[in-house]
């Protein structure tokens, strides 16, 4: 079953990547469509600049996915940007050494990363970059909702949840 959400009776079409923008009488809503680190980045960044924005994820409860993650100076200036470089700066190590092997664990390249990368670069998990993000987020993200759809006209917009609601 479909369900469908609207923010009040005026929409205006626009989206990007992951968000739809839908314009009502109380101003501009923001619909993120999934709660992974790029959705949770993007409602830091709202939350941020103030504008109402709501995080549906698909999953009945928020797993971080794969184990790990680094992050190098552009990532930073962009989490600098809106905010959070501190927090998600603190959750992670330096990534010092990087290193190409053959099959057999043989090292056929190692650089190290500040020679590589201005900066540096970071490693964490994606567990606590998830947590971190999550805790500077300040809203909830409603898991078990799902965007399946977005349509438009001149006038109006609709986006599409699977949970019925």
């Amino acid at each position: 079953m479909v369900g469908q959400y609207r923010a009040d009776s005026t929409w205006m079409k626009y989206h990007v990547g992951c968000a739809a923008m839908l314009f009502g009488h109380n101003g501009p809503v923001i619909i993120i469509a999934g709660g992974g680190i790029g959705g949770l980045t993007l409602g830091c960044a709202l939350s941020r600049a103030r504008i109402p924005f709501r995080i549906f994820e698909r999953a009945a409860e928020l797993r971080p996915l794969g184990a790990g993650i680094a992050l190098s100076s552009n990532a930073f200036q962009a989490l600098a940007y809106i905010g959070i470089e501190d927090q998600v700066w603190e959750c992670g190590w330096e990534l010092a050494v990087a290193e190409i092997c053959d099959s057999q664990g043989r090292v056929l390249i190692r650089v190290q990363m500040r020679d590589f990368t201005a900066g540096g670069s970071r490693a964490m998990t994606r567990a606590d970059l998830q947590q971190t993000l999550l805790g500077a987020l300040g809203a909830k993200v409603e898991t078990g909702r799902a965007v399946v759809g977005y349509q438009s006209t001149d006038a109006r917009g609709r986006a599409s949840c699977d949970a019925g609601r």
